[in-house]
């Protein structure tokens, strides 16, 4: 699989969501902000397996643990370094959980 997240398309739900927070945060929180949320919108409720490279985040497997298991095993030693995995909430719940006053219906 091997794909830089930063190379993938910002949804309008994350830009939407970006927005709304405006200038509560710098260049570097909110490209982490980012980061996450894209995370969250494409990976989201799956195991993903990941690297960070020099400030890049590498998707290197996603989907079932067993599949992300076997990707993993399919790599050398010295490519298993600094790779983490992860399952991010669905996008939906972790906006309404992470941000709720922002980004409640009411009015």
């Amino acid at each position: 699989m091997n794909q830089n997240l930063d190379d993938m398309t910002t949804p309008k739900k994350i830009r939407e969501v970006l927005s709304k927070l405006g200038e509560d945060l710098n260049q570097k929180q909110r490209a982490r902000f980012e980061r996450d949320l894209k995370l969250s919108y494409y990976y989201g409720n799956q195991e993903v397996a990941c690297r960070e490279t020099a400030g890049v985040l590498e998707v290197i497997a996603a989907g079932p643990g067993d599949e992300v298991a076997a990707a993993l095993n399919r790599l050398k030693p010295e490519e298993l370094r600094g790779v983490v995995v992860r399952r991010p909430e669905p996008f939906d719940d972790w906006v309404k959980e992470m941000l709720p006053s922002r980004f409640s219906h009411r009015r």
